[in-house]
């Protein structure tokens, strides 16, 4: 396994020792399978929320979200109830933000929420047309307004329809606020 740093490496520990021990920050996964490892805080017990629903002070689990949003999806969403490692396959190569949340026995975010996050990269699988459920987009379709097909094109987007908006502005806002302060 080696290291490399992926423009300034990232890594946020929650309170009380909560934190994503590995992979490290910043870390370059040379295959497409990665072993998330978190710390739990000290005397912390891992519990299975099916059969431990009512909370109790120092148990509850862990959920992890690989390069989602915190919601519940079987293909990156995974709970930690057992032993607080898992190990996801067919990652495919790029770069990746894992989020760690440790929850109460009733899914609930502690108060804080204790919460960490990694970004690594992997560099072991190639997303094929095949194993993507979407045919490879042509030039007219890939991000729209001729932005190349990946994960900023909506932050692109956004800067676009934002300055095409002040643009709108400038031109018909401010000749209509003359007229009518005249």
């Amino acid at each position: 396994m080696s290291f490399a740093w992926v423009g300034i490496p990232t890594s946020t520990q929650a309170a009380d020792g909560f934190m994503v021990i590995s992979p490290a920050p910043g870390e370059v996964v040379e295959e497409d399978t990665v072993r998330v490892v978190v710390q739990l805080p000290e005397g912390f017990k891992l519990v299975d929320p099916a059969l431990n629903s009512v909370n109790a002070q120092g148990e509850g689990h862990v959920h992890l979200w690989l390069d989602a949003l915190p919601r519940h999806d079987d293909a990156v969403s995974k709970t930690l109830d057992v032993t607080p490692e898992y190990t996801y396959t067919n990652v495919f190569s790029g770069l990746h933000t894992l989020r760690a949340e440790l929850l109460r026995n009733d899914h609930v975010s502690y108060d804080p929420p204790l919460v960490a996050f990694v970004d690594f990269e992997t560099n072991g699988h190639v997303l094929t047309s095949q194993e993507s459920s979407t045919p490879p987009a042509t030039p007219e379709q890939d991000g729209g307004f001729f932005l190349p097909r990946g994960r900023g094109n909506s932050l692109v987007a956004l800067a676009i329809i934002f300055a095409i908006g002040i643009i709108l502005w400038f031109l018909v806002g401010r000749t209509r606020g003359n007229k009518t302060g005249q």
